[in-house]
């Protein structure tokens, strides 16, 4: 598994049979035009050639319209499923044929030798890749969003 930093939380990662973006945010502003992405996104073309975009959460610094905007389309995405409603249709009316709410520590199948697990915490999740023996645990923001 190799695994880049692009910027904020947006990751790429590349396991022997799927290229994975993370909570794509690269292009623009987010939350009301108040923040920026800084540091500048790195290689930001790398995650725009992906099979899977997974997305931790609906704060608009994970789940970023503008750029998902600039996602291959055709690209599976996966996000928690959780009480509120209306992401998957979200989701697919900025053109994403294939979105999939992922109940909590469910793990689902992505591709013939990668798995991901989405743990549920207050509001965020962790993100857990499996692929080729190796394990790569993504917590984002749920650590500081739920205290216990």
């Amino acid at each position: 598994m190799n695994i880049e930093y692009i910027c904020h939380a947006s990751l790429l990662i590349e396991t022997a049979d799927l290229r994975i973006a993370t909570d794509p945010w690269f292009a623009g502003p987010a939350n009301c035009r108040q923040w920026y992405v800084f540091p500048k996104p790195v290689n930001q073309d790398k995650i725009r050639d992906v099979e899977a975009i997974f997305i931790s959460h609906g704060h608009e610094d994970h789940l970023h319209e503008e750029s998902l905007r600039q996602m291959p389309k055709d690209a599976v995405v996966y996000y928690p499923y959780s009480f509120f409603g209306g992401a998957k249709e979200y989701i697919e009316s900025l053109g994403f044929g294939t979105v999939n709410e992922a109940v909590t520590f469910r793990k689902l199948s992505v591709s013939s030798e990668t798995t991901v697990t989405f743990i549920l915490n207050s509001h965020d999740s962790i993100i857990v890749v499996e692929s080729g023996g190796q394990v790569l645990v993504n917590i984002n923001d749920a650590l500081h969003s739920y205290p216990e």
